[in-house]
């Protein structure tokens, strides 16, 4: 693997800076809206021999590995270390925006997808690739972070549709996918690329009976996880009627039938690396203690010399008619 950092400023130039990187991350989260970079280079200005690059904050940076570009983005932070004669950085990719910036807007029956669109022209990063979905939104964005918004869209897109959407931004823009989308031709398996892996189960979370009051406080509807509440207690969540604007596809009921939460499975792999394997898609693990279809909740991928490792935090997904138990821990 040749590892080539592209410093891209106002002279355009690439620069080869594998000798002067001993190791850098690349990393994302289902929980942050931005991908970052990481990494520190040899920096020694002492040294007037020594060809010292001027990474500044605020400048561009490209990363390519193996000629495929994984990242682009800006300088938000940077350390000089005079005793160990280095420069740290960390770069985040045009997401960070979204997180960084708050709006004011209103959506009275808006598409979702719309409204994603306006989101996005705030700060002039565009989307590339939203799918068809026609679900209705009508509310206040009053001060909220474009991600804040970005949320309560994906809320009412799952009420309507029951489908998970996420925001990535790849190469061109800023794609909508669904999440758990499978990343084809790969696969985790002990058998030659897992390092380690690790699995836990957890009822902290578990939301099994959900009930809908109005204004008043009058409940109105009950929604309840009998099989689950029978096994490990009744765990309540209380969702609050809202007002259902004319031309609203969400309803209260598809709303309130989003909040039951079941046990959380926490599942971990360290692997060789594939620069696919990014937050917000799935990949099938064929494992000594997880088996099956696993969502890629978090990611962090090292590279170092010619080395290219990731670990990341999954979560199992149930397959379609249930009963498959496959991506629950060996005993």
């Amino acid at each position: 693997m040749n590892t080539l950092i592209e410093h891209i400023t106002y002279d355009g130039h690439t620069h080869d800076m594998t000798h002067l990187v001993e190791s850098f991350t690349w990393s994302g989260s289902q929980e942050e809206a931005a991908r970052k970079v990481e990494l520190t280079y040899a920096y020694n200005p002492k040294d007037l021999s020594f060809y010292n690059h001027q990474i500044h904050l605020g400048d561009k940076i490209a990363i390519t590995v193996d000629d495929h570009k994984i990242f682009e983005g800006r300088i938000f932070f940077r350390k000089r270390d005079t005793n160990a004669f280095t420069m740290a950085i960390t770069a985040y990719d045009p997401m960070i925006y979204l997180a960084k910036s708050k709006v004011y807007l209103v959506f009275n029956q808006v598409k979702a997808v719309d409204a994603f669109r306006r989101l996005s022209a705030e700060v002039e990063i565009p989307f590339t690739a939203l799918p068809n979905i026609g679900t209705v939104v009508n509310f206040v964005a009053d001060g909220k972070s474009c991600t804040e918004v970005m949320k309560m869209l994906y809320d009412n897109i799952k009420a309507d549709t029951k489908k998970d959407f996420m925001a990535v931004h790849l190469l061109d823009g800023i794609h909508l996918v669904e999440k758990g989308t499978l990343i084809d031709g790969f696969i985790a398996s002990d058998s030659y690329n897992v390092i380690n892996s690790s699995h836990s189960e957890s009822i902290e979370d578990i939301v099994n009976r959900v009930k809908t009051v109005n204004e008043s406080g009058n409940v109105i509807s009950t929604e309840s996880d009998a099989e689950s509440i029978k096994r490990y207690g009744i765990f309540q969540d209380i969702y609050k009627q809202q007002p259902k604007p004319k031309g609203k596809t969400v309803s209260n009921v598809s709303m309130a039938k989003t909040k039951p939460k079941g046990v959380k499975n926490d599942s971990s792999i360290s692997a060789l690396g594939n620069i696919q394997c990014i937050s917000g898609y799935s990949i099938m693990v064929e494992e000594e203690q997880l088996r099956g279809k696993f969502y890629i909740k978090s990611d962090t991928h090292r590279f170092q010399g010619n080395i290219h490792t990731m670990d990341l935090t999954l979560e199992y997904i149930e397959e379609q008619g249930g009963g498959n138990t496959n991506g629950k821990q060996k005993q």
